[in-house]
């Protein structure tokens, strides 16, 4: 009976890791068109406190192919610290410094970048991500639509770190996957890009400005509310990458942060994505065990390794050794969804 039960749940997590590639696999992504209308964007990056880790876009920026057709808007939330200076040192790329005038947070500094951006179409950054020097030059020539979902990828030299980045392209993938069926559930604002009138329109609509961080996922909310346009993007050339969280205590702290934002979010899919979660985990503990007993119980757990294999494709690309990271991984996460019930203080980090 135990045998079919592992056998059941870890079926589903293949079935459901094959379903989502499929989807993304025949939905190419086929909007890089119409190269004798580049577009104009806007590009909003609002800031607080991130001297430590703003230089990386700055070298990004300053060794781009292009800076045509972008105007670039950093808005400074209240920062004490060395930011403003080394933007203004370091980067060679035309840009503008703003200060928010509105109650600190990130979502008020998105929202006055916005208000005084020239451009119609807005691209939204997070201050600590980098990408390749090619980035703008692809973006220039997207096929727009009224929301853009830009990939995001994590990167990080440390074990912790790396165990965190498997964990990432999880969601990347639970997100390209329903946006190719047609239900787009994640949008990072590391990298968005969407329609200025249709923001400060649904702006007026909405209610979260209360709610510490959330910008993206209740933007794209209230996208699709009102029947917007949504397309989501798996182009590489179009990715950018933030750093992850090197040791235990910040990568929970972290993840911790996402998820008080996503419980104001919970719909049905999320739900389900959560059971099918918490089912595999108890499920790998079960069969592990029993495995000591029978060893056929090996052959299941390499059913749950393959459907992660599948998901994880992208990470597992950038370096074989990352295979070996995903072996780590089926131990360690767990213990690791364990620590994150127990009640700890979450990143304190600008929101």
């Amino acid at each position: 009976m135990i045998g079919w039960i592992c056998l059941s749940v870890f079926l589903l997590q293949l079935f459901l890791a094959i379903i989502l590639k499929t989807a993304v696999f025949f939905k190419r992504d086929t909007s890089l068109v119409d190269q004798s209308r580049p577009n104009t964007i806007s590009i909003v990056i609002p800031f607080h406190a991130e001297e430590k880790r703003i230089m990386a876009l700055i070298n990004s920026l300053n060794n781009s192919e292009t800076n045509d057709n972008f105007e670039l808007l950093f808005v400074n939330d209240h920062s004490t610290d060395q930011t403003v200076a080394l933007i203004t040192t370091e980067l060679k790329y035309p840009f503008k410094i703003l200060k928010n005038p509105y109650t600190k947070g990130k979502k008020y500094a998105i929202k006055w970048g916005i208000e005084n951006a020239s451009h119609e179409s807005i691209l939204t950054w997070d201050a600590d991500i980098y990408f390749t020097p090619d980035y703008l030059s692809t973006l220039k020539n997207l096929q727009l639509h009224d929301m853009d979902i830009l990939p995001v990828q994590m990167e990080t030299y440390s074990l912790i770190g790396k165990l965190g980045c498997i964990e990432f392209t999880y969601l990347e993938s639970l997100g390209q996957g329903a946006a190719a069926l047609g239900k787009p559930i994640i949008a990072n604002g590391a990298n968005l890009l969407f329609n200025k009138t249709l923001f400060l329109k649904m702006d007026q609509q909405r209610n979260d400005y209360g709610i510490p961080s959330g910008d993206d996922l209740f933007l794209l909310a209230a996208f699709q509310n009102n029947k917007a346009i949504i397309q989501h993007h798996t182009n590489p050339q179009l990715a950018v990458t933030t750093s992850a969280p090197s040791n235990f205590k910040a990568l929970i702290q972290q993840r911790k942060r996402w998820i008080s934002k996503i419980r104001s979010l919970i719909s049905a899919s999320s739900l389900l994505g959560l059971f099918v979660l918490i089912s595999v985990q108890i499920t790998f503990v079960i069969a592990l065990i029993y495995s000591f007993i029978n060893p056929l119980f090996l052959v299941l757990i390499g059913i749950k390794i393959l459907a992660e294999i599948i998901v994880t494709t992208q990470f597992l690309k950038r370096d074989w050794r990352h295979l070996l990271i995903l072996m780590i991984h089926q131990v360690w996460y767990p213990f690791y969804c364990i620590a994150l019930v127990i009640p700890v203080q979450k990143e304190q980090r600008w929101e």
